[in-house]
C-alpha cells in the first residue's frame, strides 16, 4: 500500500494520511478504479468535533469524487486534494441550507442535520 503525504488544509485541517486502497491489480485485473481512504482532522476542532472519514475516487475522466457513507454530499477536484477541500465546502453549505430550512424538513433530511451537529461546530460555520 502506498501512503501519500500528509497535506494540511486552511486553517487546522489536515489529511491523514490518504491510503491507496486499490493495488495496481485490482485495478488491472477486477476493474476498480483507484481510490483513497481520508482521514480529516480538526486539530482544534474549531469546525470538525470529530475525524471524519472519506473516500476519494479517480474516475475514468482523471478528475476525483470525494463522498461519505453518512452525508448526502460530494466534492469534486482535479486531484484528490482539491476533492477535499471542495467537499468541505459543499459540506459547510449543505449544513446551512439544513439549518436555515429545519422548519420543514422530511424526516430523513432532519436525520442528516442532527448527524451534522453531532460531527460539527455550529457556531463556527454559520
Amino acid at each position: 500500500m502506498a501512503l501519500l503525504n500528509t497535506m494540511q488544509l486552511s486553517n487546522t485541517f489536515a489529511f491523514h494520511p490518504p491510503v491507496q486502497t486499490n493495488s495496481v491489480f485490482d485495478q488491472k485485473f477486477l476493474d476498480r478504479r483507484p481510490s483513497c481512504r481520508v482521514m480529516v482532522v480538526d486539530t482544534d476542532q474549531k469546525y470538525f468535533k470529530i475525524p471524519i472519514d472519506l473516500i476519494a475516487e479517480q474516475v475514468p475522466e482523471g478528475y476525483w469524487i470525494v463522498t461519505n457513507s453518512q452525508i448526502m454530499t460530494h466534492g469534486v477536484g482535479d486531484t484528490c486534494d482539491r476533492g477535499v477541500n471542495d467537499f468541505i465546502n459543499m459540506l459547510f453549505d449543505y449544513f446551512k441550507e439544513l439549518v436555515e430550512t429545519e422548519a420543514v424538513l422530511a424526516p430523513n433530511l432532519q436525520n442528516q442535520l442532527n448527524y451534522l451537529r453531532a460531527i460539527l461546530n455550529e457556531e463556527n460555520i454559520i
